[in-house]
Formats: structure tokens, sequence, C-alpha cells
């Protein structure tokens, strides 16, 4: 291996069963993605997966002290986003550990019928921000991104640097994610404690809290760049995949509980060119990219919103009572994607010499379903045309109205 190698969506797989392993050789370079390794029922040393970041190397080093009852396989992905401090402050070998490392996080799972034996981890934590003192680093595990970071096995001495320690865990027996935790001694960043998005009044309002913060310049709220259609669209952390909506400061250092707020004026506003066959949702999905005074970025978790019922194009329905005397109901039906283009809704009725005899909407109007009343009690009996106009689509009706 030799240069970066990116998977994407799909798996490196390094062997093909327990009896045929492969052979890694590595001189440089990261795996960014998924990376599985065929392991047998042995005992062996300085197993390597070499994942991470393009810009950080970042492995995990896996040795089995006693074997395992039946091999398998062992699959390792790095992401780099917050993991979240759930279960912090906990003890671990009489040290009290308070902080966790909001780079990201390292996830091995078993697979292909691998279990039993017992193992020592080794892992990488180059680049990581806000370490001053890497021997007060401890390895911590959960078993997913909802359970609450725990000590599993037995704590050894972070080797290494400040800028690319060693952390170490022995006797551990099961897989799952593992994280960077640490005492006071080392003031981790920014400790985001919530990220939430909510719908507001066709807006996306994003609020944040933090518990502490060490240097922190400030945040840019970011929007998918892919979320510009009725569709929904698949959440890809990487950064050309990603629109900066704004900045929100920072509060540099802090040690008590901040609180900020962003609002994503969306101006859902009109396409006439959407497909009746797309989906009536509308899936955003938004994150935060953390900035410190060194130019070092950290991201949050992705948060998503759905906009549900949202009309997949637009409809001008007939009329209802038709004839009618004197009112009848006109329903129309709205679609949306992102833009920042406002577009104007024009609900007009004519008589048979295309004379405009009521003006019943010209305003702008969120995606949705629309009932006017239109009533005729000023107008003799004969043949009306409705039109609905918006951008560029147009659409016209008759309508009988009997006296």
């Amino acid at each position: 291996m030799s240069g970066n190698i990116n998977t994407g969506a799909n798996t490196f797989t390094l062997g093909t069963g327990t009896s045929t392993l492969g052979t890694l050789s590595r001189t440089s370079g990261t795996m960014l993605g998924n990376f599985k390794r065929w392991l047998s029922d042995v005992t062996i040393n300085d197993l390597l997966f070499p994942i991470g970041t393009a810009a950080n190397y970042r492995p995990a080093n896996i040795s089995y002290t006693v074997a395992p009852t039946t091999g398998g396989s062992i699959t390792a992905f790095y992401t780099s986003t917050n993991p979240g401090s759930s279960g912090l402050p906990l003890t671990d070998d009489g040290i009290n550990i308070v902080n966790i490392g909001t780079d990201g996080f390292w996830s091995l799972q078993s697979g292909d019928g691998m279990s039993g034996g017992t193992y020592n981890l080794d892992i990488t934590a180059e680049g990581f921000n806000g370490i001053t003192d890497y021997t007060k680093l401890h390895l911590l595990k959960r078993d997913n991104s909802i359970s609450n970071w725990a000590v599993d096995g037995t704590h050894s001495l972070c080797t290494g640097s400040n800028g690319t320690p060693v952390l170490h865990r022995t006797g551990l027996t099961t897989f799952s994610e593992f994280g960077v935790g640490s005492t006071s001694d080392n003031p981790l960043p920014v400790e985001l404690t919530s990220f939430t998005a909510n719908i507001i009044e066709n807006n996306v309002v994003q609020n944040w809290e933090t518990a502490t913060e060490v240097n922190n310049y400030g945040f840019q709220v970011q929007r998918q760049k892919a979320c510009t259609e009725l569709v929904e669209v698949e959440k890809d952390q990487s950064e050309n995949e990603w629109g900066t909506l704004g900045f929100v400061n920072g509060h540099g250092n802090s040690n008590s509980t901040k609180q900020y707020s962003f609002t994503d004026k969306l101006s859902l506003t009109l396409s006439p060119t959407l497909s009746p066959t797309l989906t009536p949702t509308l899936t955003l999905y938004y994150r935060l990219k953390q900035i410190d005074n060194n130019g070092n970025l950290n991201y949050s978790n992705v948060v998503e919103v759905k906009f549900e019922n949202i009309p997949a194009e637009f409809v001008l329905y007939q009329n209802f009572p038709n004839p009618f005397n004197p009112t009848t109901k006109i329903k129309y039906s709205i679609p949306a994607i992102i833009n920042h283009q406002s577009t104007i809704i024009n609900l007009k009725v004519y008589d048979v010499l295309g004379n405009e005899v009521a003006a019943l909407v010209n305003e702008e109007q969120a995606p949705g379903v629309y009932e006017i009343e239109f009533d005729g009690s000023r107008l003799s009996s004969g043949v009306y045309y409705y039109q609905l106009g918006a951008g560029s689509f147009n659409k016209v009706k008759k309508m009988i109205l009997i006296r």
C-alpha cells in the first residue's frame, strides 16, 4: 500500500477467507473508508488496519493474546465527526476521565463467524486537537453511537507524542467503537453537547450547545449541497458536498455552558421542472464546522430535517362545484426546490372575452396545497376561465356560473 485509497461506499477486503488471509505491505498512505481483514483461529501480533483521514494517519493495530474460538473477519473504519461525550465523566484505572476527543472515533466490527479470543488494541490519534499531555489519554469504548462511553479491558500508558499519541488497551474481548478520552490536563477543543435542527415557519433553525470551549474561533453552519430537489439524498461527509450558510462566533475559552442558534432562511420557492414521480418529502442535512484560532477543524454529527407532504408538481385542479352558484372552490398545489429566487403565485379569473374579472392570489406562497373560494355573485351567468401562473408555469381551466 502506497498512497491514500478512498473506498467510498465500498469495502476494501484483504483475503478471501480464514485459510487465505492475504498480506498487507504498507509504505505510506491511509485507507479512507471500510477496511476488512480475514483472520484464522490463532494468536497473532500487529494486525494493522491503516485507516484515518486524507490528512492524518490514524490506524488501529490488533494483537490476539488468546486465539479466537473461530476465525472470521474484522472491519475497521474511522469517522471524522465529534463522537459526543455521553457517559462522561468516568473513572479508568483510578483516573477521572472528563473529556472526549472531538476529532473522530474508530469502529471495529467482527463478522463472518468471528468469535471468542482476547486481544490488545493500539490506536494512533495523529493530529488530534487540544492534546498537551499525551500521557493522560485513555482509550474508551462504547457499543454504538447512542451508547455511553465506558471502559473495557485494562488501560496501558499512552506512548508517542502530543502530535502522534498511541493509545493502548489490553484484555479486550468484543468489538465496537473507540474514542480518545482524557483527564482535565488535556483541554480537548470544544465539547458539543447537543446539535438540533427544526422546521419553524418553513425555515430551519439550528440550535447547539457547548459544555466547554478551548481556543474556539467559531462555527460554520453547513448544509449539504445535494439538497436542491424534492428527493432524499445520502448523508455525505465529503467537504466538497457541503455549502456554508453562515458563520457564528465562538466564545474562545469557556468552562460554562454556551448556547448558539442559526436560521437557514430557505426561501423554498417554485420549480416548474420537477417531475411528478419524485417523492413528496424534502430531506435536508446540516452539520457544524468548528474552527479554532489556529485554523484546526472539527465537524459535528450530521442532523436532518424533513418537510413532509410537499407536492411533487404544480397542479391546478378543476373547481368544485362546477357548474356553481354563486361560489366555488379552486384548489392548486405548489412544489418546491431550494433556491433564493422568489416566485409570485398568480391566480386570476377571466371572462370569455379575455377580460380579467377577479384577481384571487398575487403573492409569494410556500410549497403546499391551497384552496381558494371564488364568489361570482357580481357576475352574470356564463363561461369563465381561471388561470394559475408561477414563473414559467401556466395553466388554465374552464368553469361555468349558472344564476
